[in-house]
């Protein structure tokens, strides 16, 4: 059986982890980046919308930042995002396919020009939703709501990593991306295909992963996932650097 090492952190990583067993892979769990909440004020005056670009900015959120915010529609990336939306309690949630860009012309599409939005996001994020949106001439405000800093692997972790070859890697932010490429020279990672959530994360793949990373044509685990079933369950060969 071949295996897949996941970057993500937890809570998602379990349920990557447990996805990728039913679809007969190996799962081998070993986040290249934490998530740590951070305090958060509700803006003060009003918003007309609220915009968020993962999951985490939704999860990370306390009950007294969301509670003023639920009234109004939120505008999420993702199939992921939306839904953590709506278990905050979100009535009215729309879904963006294709990444921050698409997301900021579906707010410019739908909200008057110089609206206020709230955008729940990452300390660690680009700045691509928020300079867009300031284009279209709405005021942004920012409300980071978790911290990503970077995970070490434990040697214990890398003796796992190292046990065999690993037939693909799931990278879903620039974060683990950065940390992947600290692991390049590992021989368990020869031949590994990279599969990345988004060309953004993959531009941080470009200089150790030649010709070897697949990006997502939605920014989700479904086009990941449908991505990994056209790799096949061999697993990866021995042939140098990422292939």
């Amino acid at each position: 059986m071949a295996r897949v090492l996941v970057t993500r952190p937890e809570p998602g990583a379990a349920r990557t982890a447990a996805r990728l067993t039913a679809a007969g892979w190996q799962p081998l769990v070993i986040p290249l980046s934490a998530i740590v909440a951070l305090p958060a004020e509700p803006p003060s005056g009003g918003v007309a919308a609220v915009a968020a670009s993962s999951a985490n900015a939704l999860r990370h959120a306390s009950a007294a930042l969301l509670a003023p915010l639920l009234g109004r529609p939120l505008f999420a990336v993702g199939d992921e995002t939306a839904a953590a939306a709506i278990e905050a309690g979100f009535g009215d949630v729309r879904s963006s396919r294709a990444g921050a860009d698409d997301l900021a012309s579906d707010i410019a599409g739908a909200m008057s020009a110089g609206a206020r939005i709230a955008y729940l996001c990452g300390r660690v994020r680009l700045p691509a939703l928020e300079a867009s949106l300031g284009e279209a001439g709405f005021e942004v405000v920012t409300i980071e709501t978790y911290d990503t800093p970077a995970r070490v692997p434990s040697p214990a972790d890398l003796a796992r990593l190292d046990a065999e070859p690993v037939a693909a890697a799931l990278v879903y932010s620039a974060r683990a991306a950065e940390g992947l490429a600290t692991l390049a020279s590992r021989a368990s990672l020869s031949g590994t295909v990279i599969v990345s959530i988004s060309a953004r994360v993959a531009d941080r793949l470009a200089t150790v992963a030649s010709g070897k990373v697949l990006v997502a044509a939605t920014p989700d685990e479904e086009a990941m996932f449908d991505l990994l079933a056209g790799i096949g369950h061999e697993p990866a060969p021995i042939a140098g650097k990422f292939g």
